[in-house]
């Protein structure tokens, strides 16, 4: 079988709002710290109203785009987030949340410019990791996109569905791993590999019961493989807790399957 790496693609969060002071007349805008929901609507509604009766400054648009971003009025928010922007274009923190509300709506490539401009300004490398996993995750869309147009096919190459499956784990779409791995573990029985894969899909997607199945048929094919024998182990406690009502304190502290 040919070596299929596994790109975990963990995007994290960027945080929102914070300043370092820096060298500018009138000094950084400064945000609110919202303390709940009432707070939250208050802010966007004064900065509305002071929009409409005679605009805002660039610092009140980034802190209305802000005040959107918070309230998860994505479309708002790339708006008002763009107009600041075109307002003050070299201020890393407005480029900062553009590209949050960007990739909050998916549109990674967006979020990927809105952040390279940012470390252009040499004030955020801290976007650095940020631009690299998102250009990583636009690859492997556009790698899924392909293959999910080959299995559609007739006579589908297994190791097709296990590329597929591959990419679907690492961007945490396990149930969509299970569907490729169990039509290509049935035309390729023989491999550990592929059911060593299912079992940890399966997992993921909480069938611990289906999981131990799998991993029993990868360790029978692989009999000395101990990573499969430390995953079945830990396949099987983490079932047994689900039966008895302790999955939870148990999943803690093995941190489930590896």
């Amino acid at each position: 079988m040919p070596f299929i790496l596994l790109g975990c693609i963990a995007v994290a969060a960027v945080a929102i709002g914070g300043y370092r002071l820096y060298a500018e007349r009138g000094g950084p805008p400064e945000l609110p710290a919202y303390t709940d929901v009432s707070d939250l609507r208050s802010e966007i509604q004064r900065l509305e109203g002071l929009r409409r009766e005679r605009g805002l400054s660039w610092r009140d648009t980034y802190r209305l785009g802000v005040a959107y971003l918070h309230a998860g009025r994505l479309e708002e928010a790339v708006a008002t987030l763009e107009e600041a922007a075109d307002m003050r274009p070299a201020y890393h923190r407005i480029l900062e949340s553009l590209g949050m509300a960007y990739y909050r709506l998916d549109r990674l490539e967006d979020a990927a410019s809105a952040w390279q401009r940012a470390l252009d300004t040499g004030q955020a490398p801290h976007l650095e990791e940020m631009v690299k996993r998102t250009r990583t995750k636009i690859a492997l869309e556009r790698r899924i996109a392909v293959l999910e147009e080959l299995v559609k096919g007739e006579d589908v190459d297994w190791r097709i569905r296990y590329e597929l499956a591959a990419l679907y784990l690492g961007l945490n779409r396990p149930r969509d791993a299970v569907t490729q791995l169990e039509e290509a573990v049935s035309h390729k029985k023989d491999d550990p590999g592929i059911y060593d894969t299912l079992a940890r899909a399966y997992a993921l997607t909480g069938d611990y019961e289906s999981a131990v199945r799998a991993e029993e048929k990868a360790l029978s094919l692989k009999p000395d493989a101990d990573i499969f024998k430390k995953r079945l182990e830990e396949m099987r406690r983490l079932r047994d807790a689900l039966e008895s009502g302790g999955f939870h304190a148990e999943a803690k502290r093995s941190g489930g399957p590896s």
